[in-house]
């Protein structure tokens, strides 16, 4: 038998939030010095290899970057392609 999911405590995911909360401005601050949110406000949408090219970081580094902005909501994800959000 297949144990059930339990929810998270919402005092846990507030714990979580915090904890993380420097890293995901440490990203936040890199996605901006380093031309990534430049390059999303240039296009409609960017692949991840994309913004890679347009920044000269490796895809890597783009995709992490892109992927923490996007916890921080600064980026919106759709069909393989980030956009700046509002």
């Amino acid at each position: 038998m297949v144990p059930r999911k339990q929810r998270i405590p919402a005092q846990y995911r507030t714990v979580h939030a915090l904890a993380f909360a420097p890293l995901f401005f440490q990203a936040a601050i890199a996605a901006r010095d380093l031309g990534v949110l430049a390059a999303l406000t240039e296009a409609t949408g960017l692949a991840p290899s994309e913004v890679a090219s347009r920044t000269n970081l490796s895809f890597y580094a783009a995709r992490v970057l892109l992927e923490g902005c996007l916890s921080l909501e600064l980026v919106a994800y759709d069909a393989g392609r980030y956009r700046i959000t509002e």
